[in-house]
């Protein structure tokens, strides 16, 4: 009898292991893939039709005209961002000029805006809603919806962002698009105009809507797809084995001492080279020593 008890052998059950284990990271890999694909799409989709939706509904409670004339009116003011921000006594004669443009009227709109931003706290998360005027390359703020120290003043001047540089004719607004960067996390931004009474825009309306809680939703969704997909993989595994150990290799192993045990009592008899002793099966398995038994 052949001596290959220096071979090192693989089961068919390791076989089957290996086999199940790598099909289900395949699987796996495609299927989250695909999840993901669909969850990004579809979430995305949702969020910019809601930026804009919120957009357009603040947009048709704004007046035109108002918003004209406070823009003419701080223009004729004058803003240097510099001195505004280094130089404390223009800082303070700026505010007092800009703060007595600020009418009834003024405070109702941007208590309007005010409104949108709170209501949507812990539903839609609205972290910005500010009404802008786009003058070349560069935008002035006419209303800031601005709890924080951070809110804009009126007449407040500030660059066309990176991201919207290039876009044609800005002042007709801005799609919905999805951001991230590193002050403001993920954002879904949109800008959709206010019209004067002949359709002609005069200034736009900005809706950011935080994303932090929906990729976060998404990361723990992701992880639990993962666990289920793990968990499944596992009791496949152990099913498949089981059936494998009493389909497979128990009978064969079964066989295989049977043969070995035949041989054995034949072979102090028969001195002959078999056709059985001829063969030559090496799968590195029970079928290989079933076949080794037998020589």
């Amino acid at each position: 009898m052949k001596n290959k008890s220096a071979k090192h052998n693989k089961s068919l059950r390791k076989k089957t292991v290996a086999v199940v284990l790598a099909a289900a990271a395949v699987l796996s890999i495609i299927s989250v893939s695909i999840s993901a694909a669909f969850y990004g799409y579809n979430m995305f989709n949702h969020y910019k039709l809601l930026a804009e939706q919120l957009a357009d509904t603040a947009a048709s409670e704004m007046s035109a005209e108002d918003i004209v004339h406070y823009y003419e009116a701080i223009k004729a003011v004058g803003y240097d961002d510099e001195k505004y921000n280094n130089d404390e006594a223009y800082r303070t004669q700026y505010d007092e000029k800009a703060n007595a443009i600020k009418d009834e009227k003024y405070q109702q709109m941007l208590n309007t805006l005010f409104i949108f931003s709170d209501q949507s706290k812990g539903r839609n998360d609205i972290e910005y809603i500010y009404i802008q005027v786009i003058e070349g390359d560069s935008v002035t703020y006419i209303f800031d919806a601005d709890h924080t120290d951070e809110q804009y003043q009126l007449g407040t001047v500030r660059p066309v962002s990176d991201s919207l540089q290039g876009s044609q004719e800005l002042q007709n607004g801005i799609p919905a698009f999805v951001s991230n960067n590193p002050d403001d996390g993920w954002l879904c931004s949109c800008m959709r105009p206010i019209r004067d009474a002949n359709g002609n825009p005069v200034a736009l309306v900005g809706v950011d809507i935080s994303m932090g809680k929906v990729v976060n939703e998404a990361i723990v969704y992701f992880i639990t797809l993962i666990v289920i997909i793990l968990l499944a993989v596992g009791f496949l595994t152990l099913a498949l084995l089981r059936r494998v150990d009493r389909a497979v290799v128990a009978p064969i192993n079964q066989l295989a001492e049977a043969s070995r045990n035949f041989v054995e009592d034949k072979g102090e008899t028969l001195n002959e080279v078999s056709a059985i002793s001829q063969l030559k099966i090496e799968t590195g398995d029970e079928i290989e020593t079933l076949c080794d038994s037998i020589q």
